[in-house]
């Protein structure tokens, strides 16, 4: 999967999903002073720590999305290509990166009340699910399966053809999911700004939250 498809489906599945959770809390409701109110058998603290009233940040999103692939692509063909045999699915493509990145986030939400980084690492886990990391269970479960990484075989100059030609010859997925960028930047551009976005990753809701 490329690198368009990867921005793309995210986008597909985290606009509507910050419009959902932008619009409501944990319960649905608020009290007098803004917080949210529990469920059943949930304490208020830690339903106020999870308060799904909040923003995404578009631009860590994106990044997100394509994370694994910028830590694991210049360490395939660059940085260590003879330690992990020119695999260009290492590390960042592992379990045990994602959990690390989704318990980080975890941590600083809670302790900062800033869920940013706990989204850009959901965003991140979910490019192994469009990879179909079950299919390298080596890698997706390293290292418990062992340390070495199984011998890669794309070159750099397969790699560059293999985007460009996504570009010259598109398939139907390259289609959708370049649609999906395209009404993305348009929606962003009539109704955010292109400035107010990069500023802050928000994008303005097509209802008042």
């Amino acid at each position: 999967m490329n690198t368009i498809n990867h921005l793309g489906l995210t986008l597909a599945v985290a606009v509507p999903a910050e419009f959902i959770l932008r619009n409501r809390t944990v319960s649905g409701r608020r009290n007098e002073h803004g917080k949210a109110l529990p469920l059943a058998g949930v304490p208020a603290r830690l339903a106020n720590h999870f308060d799904l009233g909040i923003y995404f940040d578009f631009r860590l999103v994106m990044i997100g999305s394509i994370v694994p692939d910028i830590l694991d692509k210049p360490l395939g063909f660059l940085i260590a290509p003879d330690l992990l045999n020119n695999n260009l699915r290492t590390i960042g493509h592992s379990g045990l990166f994602a959990l690390a990145f989704v318990l980080a986030g975890l941590a600083i939400h809670f302790m900062f009340r800033n869920p940013q980084v706990l989204i850009m690492a959901v965003s991140s886990a979910g490019h192994l699910i469009l990879d179909q990391m079950w299919n390298i269970r080596d890698t997706l479960l390293w290292p418990l399966l062992g340390l070495e990484f199984r011998q890669g075989t794309t070159t750099l100059s397969e790699y560059i053809w293999f985007h460009v030609h996504g570009l010259l010859d598109p398939r139907p997925m390259d289609l959708v999911t370049g649609g999906i960028i395209l009404v993305f930047i348009i929606y962003v551009t009539v109704f955010t700004g292109i400035k107010p976005f990069l500023k802050s990753g928000k994008i303005r809701p097509v209802m008042p939250a």
